[in-house]
């Protein structure tokens, strides 16, 4: 038997282990929860735990909406993630993650290359006043893409 993109997810969550991943995994296991979002917020991810998802997402997805907002990712977390995200997202959640620039950079490429992008949420990370300058122009550009940083 095969398992879906979300109970692939949830086996991940489940060896975490704490308490709010644990409940956000049996959310995942039950197939009338499931839709074209993954919201994994808050849920005390590192970047060890979203290089895990990202190679499960990198297996194909149609998700819409993808949050990984509130957890410690970093850089490498964000890079594995945005490489990782399908063409068919339209909502992106990163929203005080510790991410630095180099994992902003990964963030504004996928942004540049997602076509169907409509927001981006990227507030309370460690992003230089160069790269929220990169990212102003990019919104700029794609005024039907909203970027809150």
């Amino acid at each position: 038997m095969t398992l879906t993109i979300f109970q692939q997810i949830a086996q991940l969550l489940i060896e975490k282990g704490n308490r709010k991943c644990l409940a956000k995994a049996a959310d995942l296991n039950n197939d009338s929860v499931q839709s074209n979002s993954l919201h994994l917020r808050e849920l005390d991810l590192n970047s060890k735990d979203v290089i895990s998802i990202a190679n499960v997402l990198q297996l194909g997805t149609n998700l819409t909406s993808i949050s990984f907002s509130h957890n410690p990712i970093g850089d490498l977390g964000a890079v594995a993630l945005a490489a990782s995200f399908p063409k068919s997202v339209r909502e992106v959640g990163m929203e005080g993650c510790r991410i630095g620039d180099k994992g902003g950079e990964a963030i504004l490429e996928l942004a540049k290359s997602t076509p169907s992008l409509q927001m981006i949420c990227i507030a309370q990370n460690n992003f230089s006043a160069a790269l929220k300058k990169e990212f102003h122009e990019f919104s700029k550009a794609r005024p039907n893409a909203m970027v809150v940083t």
